[in-house]
């Protein structure tokens, strides 16, 4: 019996671990090494099928060496290119940038620099409820929002690799 309960216990110990880190995680190199088309575009398709009422208006803006750092917490020096989507009304805590890097490897260093310098609260007086950042090939997605629409956009991100 007491066997029994430590094999239990273990199985749901594991599947909470697994369950942890599925937030960040990326598609492996073999199912996508790279998404065609341009960012405004495959934004375009990440917020695809997303109603109105889910979310707030967003305008697009294209990243520089100047608005990078507030835009994802890394320097532009680390990707090629890069395109953000934000609420237009600065009191709704929305972001979803899209970047480019040289490759898949520089993708993945990429993602985890903005995972861990990204700031959630850079609106000041709200912060996202969640954070994900995951990457596709050499395409990298932060994003930042409610904890419904959140899950949402990164299903659509998710979906490019097929």
């Amino acid at each position: 019996m007491k066997k029994l309960c430590l094999l239990l216990a273990a199985a749901m110990l594991a599947a909470t671990f697994a369950a942890c880190g599925a937030s960040s995680s990326s598609v492996s190199s073999s199912e996508a090494a790279h998404v065609d088309g341009t960012l405004e575009e495959l934004m375009e398709k990440v917020y695809e099928g997303i109603g109105e009422d889910e979310m707030p208006m967003v305008g697009n803006t294209e990243l520089t060496a100047d608005n990078s750092v507030y835009y994802t917490g890394v320097e532009s020096t680390e990707y090629t290119e890069g395109l953000a989507s934000e609420a237009m009304i600065g009191s709704i805590a929305h972001s979803v940038v899209l970047l480019r890097a040289e490759d898949e490897a520089a993708a993945e260093t990429l993602k985890e620099d903005v995972k861990a310098n990204v700031d959630p609260r850079k609106w000041i007086c709200v912060e996202a409820e969640e954070v994900i950042t995951d990457n596709i090939g050499d395409l990298v997605i932060l994003i930042m929002s409610d904890g419904t629409l959140a899950p949402k956009l990164h299903e659509n991100f998710l979906a490019l690799a097929q």
